[in-house]
C-alpha cells in the first residue's frame, strides 16, 4: 500500500482498529516501530483512525485505554460537537464520514452524538450526498470476538 500510495493510487487511508498491536511492557517502543513504518503513508495522504478493542480494551491494550491512539492521531471531533476521540466526522469530497467506537456501541453518549450527527448530514446531502459509517466490528458476525 506504501508503494501505491507513492504513486497516487489512493486519496485517503481509513484504518478500522486494531492498529499496532502495541500490547505489553514495550507498548511505546512497539508504537514507534510501527509509525515509522507506516510514515511515508500517513505523511503523504489523510490517515484517519478509528479505535479497536487493543487501543481502548483494559485487558488487551496492556492497560493503555487509548492514550497512545489519543495521543498520536488528529481527530476532528471538536468540528462535529463530539467530546471523544473515539467516535467523530468529517468530509471528504462529496463523503460525510462517520467513526465509530464499536467498543462503546452501549454508550448513550455516543448513540445521541450518532444521531445528531446523522440529522445535520442528512440536511447537507446537497454537498454531501454519501454518508459511511465506519468501525472496528462488523455490524453483523458469526465470531464470538467481533
Amino acid at each position: 500500500m506504501v508503494d501505491a500510495t507513492v504513486t497516487r493510487h489512493y486519496d485517503m487511508a481509513i484504518h478500522l482498529g486494531d492498529i499496532s498491536y502495541a500490547n505489553g511492557k514495550y507498548r511505546e517502543f512497539v508504537w514507534d516501530i510501527w509509525g515509522n513504518m507506516v510514515q511515508p503513508l500517513t505523511s503523504s495522504l489523510p490517515y484517519m483512525v478509528t479505535p479497536g478493542n487493543h487501543e481502548i480494551d483494559p485487558d488487551e491494550s496492556g492497560g493503555e485505554l487509548g492514550i497512545a491512539y489519543q495521543k498520536r492521531f488528529y481527530m476532528p471531533m471538536a468540528n462535529t460537537g463530539s467530546r471523544s476521540e473515539y467516535w467523530y466526522s468529517w468530509d471528504y469530497g462529496q463523503i460525510h464520514f462517520v467513526s465509530v467506537s464499536t467498543s462503546h456501541s452501549n454508550s448513550r453518549t455516543q448513540q445521541r452524538w450518532i444521531a445528531n450527527d446523522l440529522s445535520v448530514a442528512a440536511r447537507r446531502r446537497q454537498i454531501t450526498p454519501w454518508i459511511i459509517v465506519v468501525g472496528h466490528d462488523p455490524p453483523y458476525s458469526s465470531n464470538e470476538y467481533h
